[in-house]
């Protein structure tokens, strides 16, 4: 009889919850969710590094698991229709699925949801908040060629109820070729 608390201790350790993955970890499989998304509905060969991938919602624990979010940047050809303008900043919600996969949601990622993206190249995105991302990229300046846009920009997007995602307040621009700034090695 003095087995029976034991037992039944590992019997409780062995169904108990898994652990999360380290939040580096998290936000490498969903880049590779991102990935595998944006190859599906867009011509890409863009490779998401660590700097286009925002915590919306942390992966803790298990408590935490089904409502943790990632908000990964990607830029795509929606379609394929190729040509200079047709490859665009777009943006992917990243949930945690079963047996601790991560999966886009589609309905609240692009091209699904609008994303007002003020700029052609996002270089990096924070999460401000569960519902809101600081950006900083670079937009086209007048005589920029398609591939090579020249003026840097930060701004904040806000999800809206909807689960569209605006401008919110002032977007700041500064030269990339200013002592901060240049064009991302494409």
């Amino acid at each position: 009889m003095k087995t029976a608390p034991l037992s039944i201790a590992l019997a409780l350790a062995a169904t108990g919850t898994q652990a999360a993955p380290s939040a580096q970890d998290a936000s490498d499989a969903a880049a590779q969710a991102a990935t595998r998304y944006a190859q599906a509905v867009s011509c890409t060969e863009d490779e998401i590094p660590p700097e286009r991938v925002a915590t919306l919602r942390p992966y803790r624990d298990d408590a935490a698991r089904e409502h943790a979010r990632y908000a990964v940047v990607w830029h795509g050809d929606l379609g394929c229709r190729g040509g200079s303008g047709s490859d665009r900043a777009r943006l992917a919600i990243v949930v945690v699925g079963t047996g601790d996969s991560f999966v886009v949601d589609p309905g609240a990622s692009s091209p699904a949801v609008r994303l007002e993206m003020p700029v052609r190249w996002v270089e990096t995105i924070r999460a401000l908040g569960p519902e809101r991302l600081r950006v900083e990229g670079l937009a086209h300046a007048p005589g920029d060629a398609a591939c090579c846009p020249s003026r840097r920009r930060s701004f904040t997007l806000q999800r809206q109820p909807g689960g569209q995602w605006t401008t919110l307040g002032r977007v700041t621009e500064t030269a990339a070729d200013s002592p901060d700034g240049g064009a991302p090695a494409r």
